[in-house]
């Protein structure tokens, strides 16, 4: 099997600085508990002093946060599947780099049990475990692109749909107005035929009364004074003037 590398750090969380065995740091040195140097990284405190295989002191372990872990090796003629990799809380991500220019295995590891760390990175090393997620099965899902012509897509026929819902509109608010001027006319028709009508009836009553006059004159001249009876006269004028809203000329 080919050689590899792999290097642990540990992360503790700020809780450590109330730790009686931590010493704050000076100008002249990082800070440190019981004399193993720590970094500041990420917001946590670490140190790479540890490895597989350490038992890690009770101060450093009421105090971890977590480790992790980086390895790599040749790919040789090892091969093994990339994505992600799990055992117990260990977590693993494979995939392949190019480290100093030449193809190799680059590995992540985080958890907070170094044993099962080891025992995950060891499974991977021999092939004897599976990814939960491999990076080499068939791609699914779009691509950017394919995401963007779609949005652009939709876009465009939202702005069609609604050019065919204003168009609507202008052609309900022309047909609108059609129907109110149609009703109009309809209405102006209407009264102008009533009147037309009316006027109708005035000239024929008025010509009927014209005759009458004419006929009373003609029997005056012949001698006959009237031919409606004197009880019925006043309610013939009194119709004449309702049906034509013209006085009687006495």
């Amino acid at each position: 099997m080919a050689s590899a590398s792999a290097s642990v750090r540990t992360y503790l969380k700020m809780s450590v600085e109330q730790d009686p065995g931590f010493t704050k740091a000076t100008h002249e040195s990082c800070p440190k508990l019981l004399n193993v140097t720590l970094f500041n990284s990420k917001g946590l405190h670490s140190t790479q002093d540890f490895d597989f295989g350490d038992v890690l002191p009770d101060a450093f372990r009421k105090h971890l946060d977590h480790f992790e872990v980086h390895a790599y090796w040749p790919l040789g003629n090892t091969v093994r599947e990339k994505g992600v990799y799990k055992h117990g809380g260990a977590r693993a991500t494979l995939d392949v780099g190019t480290g100093e220019k030449v193809p190799r295995y680059e590995m992540t590891m985080r958890g907070k049990d170094l044993v099962q760390l080891y025992n995950l990175y060891e499974a991977i090393r021999a092939g004897t475990t599976r990814p939960v997620k491999s990076f080499e099965g068939a791609q699914s899902g779009k691509s950017r692109t394919e995401l963007e012509r779609e949005i652009a897509e939709l876009r465009q026929r939202l702005l069609d749909q609604k050019c065919d819902v204003m168009e609507q509109a202008e052609q309900l608010a022309v047909i609108r107005t059609i129907c109110h001027r149609v009703a109009s006319i309809q209405a102006i028709g209407a009264r102008t035929q009533l009147q037309r009508r009316k006027n109708e009836m005035r000239d024929g009553i008025r010509c009927v009364t014209e005759i009458a006059k004419e006929t009373r004159d003609r029997l005056a001249d012949a001698g006959i004074t009237t031919i409606v009876p004197p009880e019925y006269r006043s309610d013939l004028v009194a119709g004449v003037e309702v049906a034509t809203g013209i006085p009687s000329q006495k």
